[in-house]
């Protein structure tokens, strides 16, 4: 047998193994085996746990753990870390506590006291340790939250809910109203016979000082919740003395019977009031009302990713209406775009190419198109924004595509298009960097200081009242002119800020443009505050080659810009032309 082919000896087989990686496992066992030692886990950078809170299944059996670490973060404040810990399958028989999540479904926390309580309210929190301060303040209940808190609820099994009172206590933000909402969805599918809510403001608009229940100076802060009450002076006895108040309790009321309520208190016509879509984790759900042997059965039907309509926009003359439109792509990242209304006019494709390529995710199908379209129409946003279609200074503010720089007190200024825009304006680095690398090494030489210096101009143009103008750097190949140009670009954008056509590269900056090139060709035309205008004049009619065409790059007068396309000849007599310009020009000087 040929030696290459030859089986692997021993020596070689055992060298083999020994060099080959080991794949790290860590496997949940569910539940914890008696034999498991004590949960001893540590983080790596905190160490041992702050809280340690123990979730169990239906028999009572420990299935894991949610720890908490309390730190200082580096600028001194208070912060947190909370992590699932469970004991793992390390794999080659190896067993111990790692982080890693309780397999779903997930029990609720505090399992066996919901099923040895079976007459009492069940009372949902967001979080072990607002979990803990409602126990205290309300005993008569059974107090419960989801792992993992408002991250996933979803993951957890909800069924023993079915034929409970159940009540929602929602943190003082955006994230703890969402939680409420998706949780109300779980609790109502598991068939809860009641869920009712407790919002933070029953609690949150006072505080306890010296014994004495006083009205808390303000709004309540931003993400309070349960605990804050607790520690604020809250005790069970003072709130049973709010409970009386048929007031303190309400119905809960979801995301869409919110927004048909604000719709019908707005004055919305009442064929707009009952608005049949929401805003869920996962997209955007439709009302679907089916009718099964004479009964009418609703359900919600997804049709696309996140896509919230933010704002009403429109230009200062009430013209121009469009929505702004913010969409999470499946990196995470939120977007805007302020989409013209007026695109809605079609059959939609090119909003839709739009939205797509902003990360949007969309069903198949007719019945999503249609979705998409009436969920864009129909929005009544409560905010309100001023549109602008030109880049630039608008008033006492300076509008890129994705940034607004200025006093917006007010309603935000935003650029309006059917996005079709390139944005080449990008942001990379520090200021120090750039002065160190660019800015300073510059010193000493004219072109590259001059070519900084009109980079920083163009803004200032419309402050002054000056016209916008443009700057031809020309020479032979290899001295310096992309090097100029990109020195000048990295004020607005590096590399990609640079425009080419024909023998022209280009950079415009609000109204003043630079351009360089070792032939005597011009710059097009260009707008105060915009970049080059279209590489045809306005009369030229789009045609095949052959016809008299413009070169393509930024000049200030394009009778010096025109050439023919008939090789040599063409371009020597450009060259003439731009001669007689000059002549012409230093005769008249």
């Amino acid at each position: 047998m040929n030696e290459m082919f030859a089986p692997l000896s021993g020596d070689e087989l055992a060298i083999a193994r020994k060099a080959t990686p080991k794949t790290r496992t860590k496997a949940p066992i569910v539940p914890v085996p008696d034999d498991a030692p004590p949960m001893a886990f540590r983080h790596p950078k905190h160490g041992a746990p702050a809280h340690v809170w123990p979730y169990h299944d239906a028999e009572g059996r420990l299935v894991g753990y949610v720890c908490r670490w309390d730190f200082p973060d580096a600028a001194g404040n208070p912060a947190k870390e909370v992590l699932p810990v469970t004991f793992c399958d390390l794999g080659n028989g190896k067993r111990d506590w790692r982080s890693k999540g309780i397999p779903a479904p997930r029990p609720l926390f505090g399992l066996p006291e919901i099923l040895a309580r079976p007459e009492a309210p069940v009372l949902v929190t967001e979080g072990e340790k607002t979990r803990d301060a409602a126990a205290a303040l309300f005993p008569d209940f059974v107090v419960t939250t989801p792992a993992h808190g408002a991250k996933s609820p979803h993951l957890t099994d909800f069924a023993v809910l079915a034929g409970r009172a159940v009540i929602i206590a929602t943190d003082h933000d955006a994230a703890g109203q969402s939680y409420g909402d998706r949780v109300f969805e779980l609790a109502r599918t598991a068939g809860a016979t009641s869920i009712q809510h407790l919002p933070p403001d029953r609690l949150g608009a006072w505080i306890w000082r010296e014994g004495e229940k006083v009205l808390r100076d303000g709004p309540v802060p931003d993400g309070w919740d349960l605990a804050d009450a607790l520690a604020e002076g809250w005790t069970a006895d003072a709130v049973a003395a709010l409970r009386d108040d048929p007031a303190f309790l309400s119905p809960y009321q979801d995301a869409a019977t919110r927004e048909t309520a604000r719709r019908r208190e707005a004055g919305e016509p009442e064929e707009l009031v009952r608005w049949p879509f929401r805003v869920v984790d996962t997209g955007v759900e439709r009302r679907v009302e089916q009718k099964e042997d004479g009964v009418t059965i609703l359900s919600w039907r997804w049709f696309c990713s996140v896509l919230e309509v933010v704002a009403d926009t429109r230009s200062t003359d009430g013209e121009d209406w469009g929505r702004l439109l913010r969409i999470v792509d499946r990196d995470g990242r939120a977007k805007e775009w302020a989409m013209p209304m007026s695109m809605l006019a079609g059959d939609g494709t090119a909003y839709r190419e739009r939205l797509l390529s902003l990360g949007l995710v969309m069903a198949p199908g007719k019945f999503a198109r249609e979705a998409l379209h009436e969920y864009i129409s129909t929005a009544r946003p409560g905010e309100k924004a001023r549109a602008v279609t030109a880049l630039g200074w608008s008033g006492g503010n300076f509008v890129l595509p994705r940034q607004t720089f200025g006093d917006q007190t007010g309603e935000r200024i935003l650029f309006q298009s059917d996005g079709g825009l390139e944005d080449p304006f990008r942001k990379a680095g520090t200021l120090a960097d750039w002065q160190d690398r660019i800015a300073r090494p510059a010193i000493g030489n004219s072109r590259l200081v001059f070519a900084l210096s009109a980079a920083f101009a163009g803004p200032l143009l419309h402050l002054t009242g000056a016209e916008g103008g443009g700057f031809h750097f020309r020479g032979g190949s290899s001295i310096g002119k992309t090097t100029t140009l990109q020195v000048a670009a990295s004020v607005w954008g590096g590399r990609d800020f640079i425009r080419r056509s024909c023998p022209t590269a280009w950079c415009s900056f609000a109204g003043v443009v630079i351009g360089g090139s070792s032939g005597k060709v011009g710059f097009a035309k260009t707008q105060p505050d915009r970049g080059p205008t279209d590489d045809r004049r306005d009369d030229e009619p789009e045609g095949p080659a052959g016809q008299e065409r413009r070169c393509g790059c930024p000049a200030r007068d394009d009778r010096l810009c025109r050439r023919t396309p008939d090789g040599d000849g063409g371009r020597r007599a450009h060259r003439r032309r731009l001669r007689r310009e000059e002549r012409r020009a230093a005769g008249a000087a």
